[in-house]
């Protein structure tokens, strides 16, 4: 099979159909392609379409991914620009479907899924609330600083109960020093 071959053409395999007859020569074989789905891209043409996925703070940022291409041992790096909103599609050139017959091949389109992180810190959320309520994200601020508060208190509450129980066991009462059990025997 030429590579980029589309479903619904045909391949001719010369010599390899039919007996002719009488003694003549065997007739051609005619083969109908049809091209099963892949589970990892969908082509339109020779452009494939891919999902790339990367979490909200990488498409604040910008990222790079590699993932695989479809020719043997491809790597693909797909740039994903600082901004990049759900469903935006970014464009790798000729690292899509070979054109059959050619050198030339179609682009990749890498369609980017952007996920919110579920395993952030108090700290790193904190961190995000400041920068809600700097750009003034309306209840975004109240939120960061209510959890500022609560965290503030927490903390007191926690100094409060250590300082208890370090002053409860460093007591006099506590570090006496034992009586000495030979004191006023004979020997």
């Amino acid at each position: 099979m030429p590579a980029g071959i589309h479903s619904g053409q045909t391949v001719k395999v010369s010599g390899k159909g039919e007996a002719g007859l009488r003694g003549d020569t065997c007739g051609d074989l005619v083969v109908s392609v049809e091209i099963k789905p892949s589970e990892r891209f969908e082509r339109q043409g020779d452009d494939l379409y891919c999902t790339v996925k990367v979490d909200s703070l990488q498409a604040i940022l910008g990222t790079s991914v590699t993932i695989d291409g479809v020719m043997a041992d491809e790597k693909v790096k797909v740039d994903v620009p600082a901004g990049c909103q759900f469903g935006q599609q970014v464009v790798v050139e000729r690292r899509g479907m070979p054109r059959m017959g050619m050198i030339a091949r179609g682009n990749l389109v890498a369609v980017v899924q952007v996920e919110t992180p579920t395993d952030l810190t108090k700290k790193q959320l904190l961190a995000i609330g400041a920068i809600e309520a700097e750009r003034g994200l309306g209840d975004a601020a109240d939120a960061a600083e209510t959890a500022g508060e609560e965290l503030h208190d927490k903390a007191e509450k926690l100094k409060d109960e250590l300082e208890e129980e370090v002053s409860e066991h460093f007591s006099r009462d506590k570090w006496r020093a034992p009586k000495n059990p030979f004191k006023g025997k004979k020997k």
